[in-house]
């Protein structure tokens, strides 16, 4: 009678129509797309040319003497730009230094190597799209030689750090 009983009651509850349906499962697909690694090439040096003591010589991004880099990474995402720039150039005596200076519209990019497009501040992190995975960043500058600036030749370092914005 024991049996019957177990048996009648497992019967009952499979003809009940919501507890035998009350379980379901989908699925999706985890999908990733892994970016061409970021890469920055100095291409052209910033070249401010013959400073006359006691002048100022100024170079807008867009001029030929303009510093360029090229910037290549993976399709149209947006890239961080940011600039460590010096505050002097150094002679071959190292003693003897000349001002440079950055101002808000130093800097540009565009997507080609002869046209900037956007102007800004390279004093701060700028952000810009990619086109087509390459991009062309400018930078100009001004050199202040003082009234008694000791003649020759002077030299200092620009660096153009790029970074994926996850954007």
């Amino acid at each position: 009678m024991r049996k019957l009983t177990i048996t009648a009651a497992v019967a009952a509850i499979l003809a009940l129509p919501g507890l035998v349906s009350a379980q379901a499962s989908a699925s999706v697909q985890a999908q990733a797309t892994v970016l061409a690694p970021i890469s920055a090439a100095g291409e052209q040096d910033l070249e401010f040319g013959d400073v006359v003591p006691g002048f100022a010589r100024t170079v807008s991004p867009g001029a030929a003497e303009a510093g360029r880099f090229q910037v290549s990474g993976g399709g149209a995402r947006e890239v961080a730009l940011a600039f460590s720039l010096p505050t002097v150039l150094t002679h071959t005596t190292p003693t003897e230094t000349l001002p440079v200076s950055f101002g808000a519209g130093s800097a540009g990019f565009g997507a080609t190597s002869a046209a900037v497009t956007t102007t800004f501040d390279p004093s701060v992190t700028q952000n810009a799209n990619l086109t087509a995975g390459a991009l062309f960043v400018f930078i100009g500058g001004t050199a202040t030689a003082a009234a008694v600036q000791e003649a020759g030749a002077y030299t200092g370092t620009i660096t153009l750090d790029v970074a994926y914005t996850g954007s």
